[in-house]
């Protein structure tokens, strides 16, 4: 007799590769942030090493690589905010500075890692305007397919788990001169969850 487990008539488990099961969370269907920014919202530029390691949490971009919507942001803010890939796990604010050339953006190894990006690499950036798109809630019991817009949730409290980037011998700092720093380091940045800092603290490299 055959021991092997076969699937039962009828069940879906031999669809073609790559094709939606009926009964799934659609959730690659929801529209991302990149697919839904207009022309003026979007830019790739090419990612080069910020020499800021550690001193600034802010990108370095020149305004004039720009679409007009994110330039006119930047003058008016000093800054914008923008990420990588489809969906917003990162969000790197950008400055304008002289330090990159033009068509470029530069980004720390932090940042990097951050926002799932390499050295020398194009990436097509995309203005953060605060909010996603989510499947409604009863997509998982009624099959629903309506989509609505929602605001990010925000943190109500920002744990910093801390350590020497490397071993240093009878180190010892200050704790409240500490998360002084890392408050002034983070601030005017939208933190996310994960996130990792790089901060030079004295002669320590702080992560």
């Amino acid at each position: 007799a055959n021991s092997g487990m076969a699937w039962r008539r009828g069940t879906q488990n031999n669809l073609p590769k790559g094709e939606i099961r009926l009964g799934h969370v659609k959730e690659y269907q929801v529209p991302s942030s990149r697919a839904l920014a207009s022309g003026e919202e979007k830019v790739v530029l090419k990612v080069v090493d910020s020499a800021a390691e550690g001193v600034s949490n802010s990108a370095s971009v020149r305004v004039a690589s720009l679409p007009e919507k994110l330039a006119a942001l930047v003058a008016r803010d000093g800054f914008v905010n923008v990420h990588a890939h489809e969906h917003p796990a990162c969000v790197i604010r950008a400055v304008e500075s002289e330090a990159v050339g033009p068509g470029e953006i530069g980004l720390s190894e932090a940042q990097r890692l951050n926002s799932r990006v390499c050295l020398d690499q194009a990436v097509e950036l995309t203005l953060y305007r605060g909010r996603h798109v989510a499947l409604d809630a009863r997509e998982a019991a009624i099959g629903a397919t309506e989509v609505e817009v929602r605001a990010d949730p925000e943190l109500e409290v920002v744990v910093y788990e801390v350590k020497a980037r490397r071993p240093v011998d009878g180190a010892a700092v200050d704790g409240a001169a500490l998360a002084a720093a890392i408050g002034r380091h983070a601030f005017g940045c939208l933190v996310t969850l994960s996130e990792v800092f790089v901060l030079r603290f004295g002669d320590i490299d702080i992560v």
